[in-house]
């Protein structure tokens, strides 16, 4: 028997009537009444935790694991990777719990929680929190607003970031513009300027949603209006986003690359010292103070630059736990929840991947406050989440993402197009996707 029982026996099964994330019909939800664990005899309860991505985040997965199993003998708890993308993972979690035989645990991106939410795939976790008396309050409260949904809690902070821009002190110091991040968007431009020499170019970054969508956040613009019925990416405000990456691009100070490499490309021009700065998320963090070392030069991390309001979107996914599991499997995938987001795991994990300490507690504890005197760089995304707001969750937000990539990437293959009548194309798209 568990440890620590919880007692929320469901009345009935769920019914599964929505088999995607685009299904309009969401699915039953029954809660019973508590009751006492259910018996497991004594043979172990075996759950499955599927994950994306490999290298530090898959290392620090299999540790996590490998400590809860030794932890206690009850639960054996099975991580299986399902590809190097979110996608890849939400794909392969909609299609086995179509097939009534999904994981137990698994990761959201944030912007996805209220659709698996919505369309019965993933469980409330009020009801074992209420009864385990979990302290939700622990957790940094700008990490929060996208596990909700509707008043109901769906994840649990796991791996969270905020983006930032990473530079190349060392470069910097040899334009003489000392080891400090540009700290607006006049300064990125300016400094990019002195940067670009020779085979050098000021920043080169890979062409994402999520960092653009920091830079509109950071002129005060946002993607989607405040109650998530409109596109709102070709504001004036928003805008001016476009505006500085255009500029950019046409004085050959930015180089914006686009396709599916992107991302590899602009962290091999980064690596190569043949650019300067580039946007990513905290969780490169590790990896870019590790090609520093390998590469001879001194790593800086900075906030996004301000362009006026100074706000960045969260990012990252957060822990949910499965629809259509047995009851037993749902106490196993609370216990396991729990364990990776404990204080001690917690530490562990930003440590070891550069993703936020999403608890408060973490955050101030004595180990986590001497890591960052050691590393002050890894202190930066928390300090930054001062000024962080949640990022879209409506139902059909994924496609409005799909939709503002192409139009960014139209806008930035030709930066002398007219950014303003594709983005106003795009919303007019965008706009009758989340009417529906």
């Amino acid at each position: 028997m568990f440890k620590r029982v919880l007692a929320i026996i469901l009345a009935s099964s769920v019914l599964l009537a929505a088999t995607a994330c685009g299904s309009s019909t969401a699915q039953t939800e029954t809660e019973g009444n508590p009751s006492s664990a259910p018996s497991g005899g004594n043979e172990p309860i075996t759950i499955e935790f599927w994950y994306a991505f490999g290298g530090t985040v898959e290392e620090n997965t299999n540790r996590l694991v490998e400590e809860f199993n030794a932890s206690q003998d009850e639960i054996i708890v099975k991580a299986e990777y399902q590809g190097g993308s979110y996608n890849d993972l939400h794909t392969k979690v909609q299609s086995a719990f179509a097939a009534k035989n999904p994981p137990a645990v698994t990761l959201n991106e944030i912007t996805v929680i209220k659709n698996f939410a919505e369309n019965g795939m993933t469980q409330p976790l009020d009801p074992y929190m209420e009864q385990d008396n979990f302290d939700l309050d622990d957790f940094i409260p700008g990490l929060l607003s996208n596990t909700q949904v509707d008043g109901k809690t769906y994840g649990l902070p796991y791996l969270r970031s905020t983006p930032l821009i990473y530079y190349n002190a060392t470069l910097f110091e040899k334009a003489g513009l000392g080891k400090d991040a540009p700290k607006t968007m006049d300064e990125l431009l300016e400094f990019s300027r002195k940067l670009t020499q020779g085979e050098v170019i000021g920043l080169s970054t890979p062409i994402t949603t999520w960092t653009y969508e920091a830079l509109v956040d950071s002129y005060g613009g946002r993607l989607l209006n405040e109650e998530e019925t409109e596109a709102v990416f070709n504001s004036p405000k928003a805008m001016k986003a476009m505006e500085l990456y255009q500029q950019g691009i046409r004085e050959n100070v930015f180089k914006i690359t686009t396709g599916g490499d992107a991302t590899s490309q602009a962290k091999l021009e980064f690596q190569n010292q043949r650019s300067a700065m580039i946007l990513g998320s905290t969780a490169d963090l590790a990896y870019y103070v590790q090609i520093a070392k390998e590469n001879g030069f001194e790593l800086g991390a900075g906030f996004i630059p301000n362009g006026g309001e100074g706000s960045v979107p969260t990012g990252g996914a957060n822990l949910v736990m499965v629809n259509g599991i047995t009851e037993e499997q749902a106490y196993a995938a609370w216990e396991f929840m729990k364990f990776v987001t404990s204080k001690e795991q917690t530490i562990k994990s930003s440590i070891a991947t550069g993703y936020l300490p999403a608890r408060i507690s973490a955050k101030g504890d004595t180990v986590m406050q001497d890591f960052y005197k050691e590393q002050p760089l890894f202190r930066v995304a928390v300090d930054q989440l001062e000024t962080a707001i949640p990022r879209p969750m409506a139902e059909n937000f994924p496609k409005v993402n799909s939709l503002l990539l192409d139009a960014l990437t139209e806008c930035l293959i030709d930066p002398s197009a007219d950014a303003q009548a594709i983005m106003d194309a795009a919303v007019e798209e965008s706009d009758a996707l989340l009417a529906q």
